[in-house]
């Protein structure tokens, strides 16, 4: 699905202008059609709900009240928008603006650009495929190149020309289930501006408001439960609030961040200033000098229990969810502490650990980085 919104983030709708109905920009637009010399029987029966419609309304070029009739057929029949291009009128009546903020259809003027265009555009948008895959394509760059403020501020601008500076993000993971905003509920666009994106196998919202807030993430997660989004129902991972187009890039990370740990510890919502040393370890995870440390010490661990017919990687993990503590962690696996002190001795020494070192605080990054990694894989 594809809003007047989305649709306004192409650069063939940049000279467009509002008059009214902003309450209606995210009005799903299902087609597009021209209104030129129909009556308005044929509004009637020419016309669908959601249809993104233009015209210069020359069947009524001398009289505009008749006009605005024709547009107020259009407005009944909950068509997503209507574009006048402004050949015989450049503006419409007090009355008619007040109709279509009513009914929420957004009423623009334009003056150089082609039918054509716009309805070849439109058809363009609405084939989903190809209009995530140029979405994608942008949000990969953003995440990229997000140290190159001029870059991601352009490409965000890119996804949507109506983002404001103050931005969190969110992402969702539903485990296989689509997600589905609550169509009934509107915002004012004036003050927020959000998109969602379907997203490295989730969905990537980005939440952009007017004015700064105390409690952004509270205003955040208010919006998402308010659009449907019930809490245990997916994997919710929230960025920082952060000021600027140009932090666009971090913010969605931070995200995607956020979102892998609430996975790894089975938690529906976390936010990245909350995932203590995953806020270290997530962006260093692909790191090839880090994925050689993981990936060697855990080939060291499992040659061993493959050969012993052990588990020692086993008790590690459940020692380190523990916080380490042995009394616990032998009360989990059901055995005896002793057991687990000398399961821990020969894990010191298959892994090289020096006595007199801290040995939790060494085994605690190793290990957190076996569980990113095998979830990333479990994801593929």
């Amino acid at each position: 699905m594809i809003t007047v919104m989305e649709l306004l983030s192409h650069p063939v709708f940049q000279e467009f202008k509002l008059a009214s109905g902003k309450n209606g920009l995210y009005n799903p637009v299902l087609g597009t059609g021209i209104f030129e010399w129909e009556s308005p029987e044929d509004i009637e029966r020419n016309f669908s709900e959601g249809e993104f419609v233009v015209t210069t309304l020359s069947c009524t070029k001398a009289n505009l009240a008749a006009g605005e009739e024709c547009l107020k057929m259009l407005i009944n029949k909950k068509v997503s928008g209507i574009g006048i291009k402004s050949v015989y009128f450049t503006d419409v009546s007090e009355e008619l603006k007040a109709y279509a903020d009513l009914n929420r259809v957004p009423l623009f003027f334009f003056s150089e650009t082609f039918f054509d265009d716009i309805i070849f555009t439109i058809k363009n948008a609405l084939n989903s495929k190809d209009r995530m895959e140029e979405y994608r394509s942008k949000l990969d760059l953003i995440c990229q190149f997000s140290g190159d403020c001029e870059l991601v501020t352009r490409k965000a601008k890119e996804l949507n020309p109506f983002f404001y500076s103050n931005i969190i993000c969110g992402f969702v993971r539903m485990d296989g289930r689509e997600l589905t905003w609550n169509a009934n509920v509107f915002f004012d666009p004036s003050d927020l501006v959000v998109t969602k994106v379907p997203f490295k196998g989730g969905f990537l919202i980005i939440y952009s408001s007017k004015n700064p807030s105390l409690d952004m993430k509270a205003d955040f997660l208010a919006f998402v439960s308010e659009m449907g989004l019930k809490e245990g129902e997916a994997w919710l991972g929230i960025s920082t609030p952060h000021f600027g187009l140009e932090n666009m890039g971090t913010a969605i990370k931070e995200s995607m961040y956020a979102n892998l740990s609430c996975r790894i510890d089975k938690r529906p919502l976390l936010d990245f200033q909350s995932t203590g040393m995953d806020q270290l370890l997530m962006p260093v995870s692909e790191d090839p000098w880090v994925k050689k440390y993981q990936q060697g010490l855990y080939a060291r661990m499992m040659l061993h229990d493959e050969m012993n017919h052990s588990n020692l990687m086993e008790t590690l993990v459940l020692y380190v969810k523990n916080r380490g503590d042995v009394r616990m962690t032998a009360e989990k696996s059901h055995q005896h502490p002793n057991t687990i002190r000398y399961r821990l001795e020969k894990t010191k020494k298959i892994l090289g650990i020096e006595e007199g070192t801290d040995f939790y605080a060494q085994i605690l990054p190793f290990v957190r980085l076996v569980e990113i990694s095998k979830q990333k894989e479990r994801e593929l």
